[in-house]
């Protein structure tokens, strides 16, 4: 009977604590850990998602819903290691594009995202800015920012 109550043991209580909540941080730290790369490097994941925004548009489709690890995203998305990536491409009234790539990281709270996406409400100009940004459960902050 004594063996068969081992989960009451505190010490195995709290190693179980610990290791339950290393495993969450290191899911929230994976996105805190891609700010502070270099601009080159934010334009290289920015190019990459342009590309996946003109294939959409030419395939006279408007969204795209990929595995992370589909055979026909750009190596540098892929090097990532996101859970699905989410392309919509659509034409405004106003004749500008639309449009917005998310690479997810993870599920529902636990995970985060990528964003490489129009910011109209940026802009002070007639060019509308892209942003990439980075949207955890705490935070969302702009990593690198482009007029076109």
């Amino acid at each position: 009977m004594k063996n068969a109550l081992w989960f009451l043991n505190p010490i195995i209580l709290l190693e179980i604590v610990v290791i339950i909540s290393a495993l969450g941080c290191a899911k929230s730290s994976d996105g805190d850990n891609f700010k502070g790369q270099s601009v080159e490097y934010y334009l290289k994941i920015s190019n990459a998602c342009d590309e996946l925004i003109l294939r959409c548009l030419q395939s006279n489709t408007n969204h795209m819903n990929l595995r992370g690890d589909d055979p026909s995203l750009p190596m540098v998305i892929k090097n990532l290691h996101p859970t699905t990536v989410k392309v919509v491409s659509l034409l405004a009234t106003n004749r500008l594009p639309v449009s917005n790539v998310a690479l997810i990281f993870g599920n529902a709270r636990t995970g985060w995202a990528l964003s490489w996406s129009q910011q109209d409400y940026m802009s002070r100009s007639n060019s509308t800015p892209w942003a990439l940004m980075i949207n955890t459960e705490d935070n969302h902050s702009i990593l690198w920012a482009t007029n076109r």
